[in-house]
């Protein structure tokens, strides 16, 4: 069976979201459930990178990618989320996408 990544927008990006219940701490049940699949979570999932990364480093099918979350918040505010993913992260698990 072909397996292909799904991606989730976790944290900021659209202006639809509930905050409070974009974590991805809420997908664990999930990838618990889907072991063979593999999760991409989208936007570093900020505010909580540290979520991710946890989730990154705890399952082998969970990555992380951050590339979007860019535009979005201040220089300091984007090295704070590099800071934190590579806290729990394994770099081989970090993904960086673009809109161009």
């Amino acid at each position: 069976m072909d397996s292909r990544p799904v991606q989730f927008h976790t944290g900021l990006g659209d202006a639809d979201i509930r905050l409070t219940l974009s974590s991805p701490a809420h997908m664990q049940p999930i990838i618990e459930a889907y072991p063979n699949a593999t999760f991409v979570l989208l936007h570093g999932s900020y505010p909580y990178s540290r979520d991710a990364g946890f989730l990154a480093s705890t399952y082998h099918n969970v990555y992380v990618d951050f590339g979007e979350v860019f535009p979005y918040i201040s220089r300091h505010g984007q090295c704070s989320v590099v800071s934190q993913l590579l806290e729990m992260t394994p770099a081989n698990k970090i993904m960086w996408s673009s809109k161009s």
